[in-house]
């Protein structure tokens, strides 16, 4: 299960990196697809929002304290809605708590 957090000051994202030769297809295209929105807020925070982001991305963990971004709140959303788009077909595999 990829669990995603979204709170005022925090951005955490938990299991989408595991092993991915113990799992079945569905979850390494779930895990992939949240890995890759990863991927692309980290380059829109600094290629687009030109901001510093204080962040810590290991295998299964993302974790991005927002507190100091200036510009990245769009990129943040449209992330947060990327999430949401994919509990629609993966929705037994990732779940997201919105507290934002």
């Amino acid at each position: 299960m990829i669990e995603v957090v979204n709170t005022k000051d925090m951005l955490t994202v938990m299991g989408h990196a595991h092993d991915t030769g113990l799992l079945t297809k569905r979850e390494v295209e779930a895990c992939s697809a949240v890995t890759a929105l990863v991927h692309t807020l980290i380059a829109s925070m600094y290629e687009l929002a030109h901001d510093e982001p204080d962040y810590e991305f290991d295998r299964g963990h993302f974790k991005l304290k927002k507190k100091t971004l200036a510009g990245s709140e769009p990129y943040i959303n449209m992330f947060v809605l990327g999430i949401k788009v994919l509990t629609d077909p993966y929705g037994d595999l990732i779940h997201i708590d919105d507290q934002a």
